[in-house]
């Protein structure tokens, strides 16, 4: 019977040798390993995929950005940014239509890269978010076009430029650019040498400046006199959420001062204040503080000089306190030794009395001699 013609070019199985249960068991397995090897050796291991971005950011940050340009974030921490490799990147920057977070942090970038970078970021068209710049010696020229740009890009929300060696003198105009109108939410002036005078300047920002809702003027030169000059300012801000003035040199004095913020305050929910050389007389000022503020629920007092009379004279004022205001949830005492009746008066009176607050982050010892 002749074979039918759709039929010649169908494969014969009829004498395939069968597979047996035992053998499909076996090349299953090998399959499944062969896969775990490849996923845990090959070029999708995400480890790996960071590592070798890095590396490319920072031996070759033109290839980098020609390859990831339409990754949402861009990290060139750690390469040489010079002058004509800024230019070259950021003239193509309205390219990166996913682009949300730009890292170049400490590459070296110094004040001419600085302005090239800031030029580019006044295009409307530009959609990043975050910006990161910190450690890059930049200086006046540089940050006063970052200001300028500010108040024309709308949508940076997140500037970072610590780490920079800022003087007052350096950050001017950028501050005075902030009594416009932007969209900048985040604000990091951290590990800088700024004093008194940007202080002032602050809260003049502070006071005409409705977006912003983070800042950190951390490991500065601020005084009690500094924190003085911004009391206006956050006396009246309905914004801003976070605050943090850790490692400055603001003493019992500024305890005072801080804990007259507190209690005029209506907005921030976290304040951080470690470091700044506060003993137990501050304690009972920010805690008369604390009891009569409705919004702050994170307060960071750690590696101050509180010691354990201060964390007792903390707890105490609140005790004592017949305001209902205060809403806060956790106190950080890092670095602060107490002794047992402490954690006992914590663990066990403290719910019953407080029961939204709570102590963490100290260290116990038995008892002091």
């Amino acid at each position: 019977m002749p074979q039918d013609a759709r039929l010649r070019a169908t494969p014969r199985i009829i004498r395939s040798p069968k597979i047996t249960s035992p053998v499909r068991l076996f090349l299953a397995a090998r399959s499944r390993v062969l896969e775990t090897a490849e996923k845990t050796n090959g070029p999708e291991n995400k480890e790996d995929e960071d590592l070798d971005k890095e590396a490319m950011a920072i031996n070759n940050p033109l290839k980098y950005f020609k390859r990831h340009r339409l990754d949402v974030e861009l990290n060139f921490k750690g390469c040489v940014f010079t002058p004509e490799i800024a230019r070259c990147i950021t003239s193509k920057l309205v390219t990166c239509s996913k682009l949300v977070r730009l890292c170049l942090a400490n590459s070296r970038m110094e004040n001419e890269s600085g302005e090239v970078v800031a030029m580019a970021l006044r295009d409307r068209c530009v959609s990043v978010k975050e910006l990161d710049l910190s450690g890059n010696a930049l200086g006046r020229n540089a940050i006063s076009a970052i200001g300028e740009m500010l108040v024309v890009n709308q949508t940076l929300e997140k500037l970072n430029i610590s780490k920079n060696d800022l003087t007052d003198q350096d950050v001017e105009v950028m501050l005075n650019c902030l009594h416009r109108k932007t969209g900048l939410k985040d604000l990091d002036l951290s590990n800088n040498i700024l004093c008194d005078q940007s202080a002032t300047r602050l809260s003049n920002v502070l006071e005409k400046n409705f977006v912003l809702e983070k800042l950190s003027i951390a490991s500065n030169q601020l005084e009690a006199t500094g924190l003085k000059a911004m009391q206006p300012g956050l006396r009246t801000n309905k914004t801003l959420l976070a605050l943090n003035i850790s490692w400055n040199y603001l003493h019992d004095a500024g305890a005072e001062i801080l804990g007259e913020i507190i209690a005029e305050n209506r907005s921030l929910t976290e304040i951080s204040a470690c470091g700044n050389l506060f003993s137990a007389v501050a304690a009972n000022w920010l805690a008369k503080g604390v009891a009569s503020n409705s919004k702050l629920k994170l307060l960071r007092i750690g590696q101050n000089l509180l010691r354990n009379l201060g964390a007792y004279e903390f707890l105490n004022v609140l005790f004592e306190s017949s305001s209902t205001a205060m809403v806060l949830e956790i106190l950080d005492i890092n670095g602060t030794v107490v002794d047992r009746r402490f954690k006992e008066l914590v663990e066990l009176e403290l719910p019953e009395n407080l029961s939204c607050l709570k102590v963490v982050n100290f260290s116990m010892v038995e008892r002091f001699e």
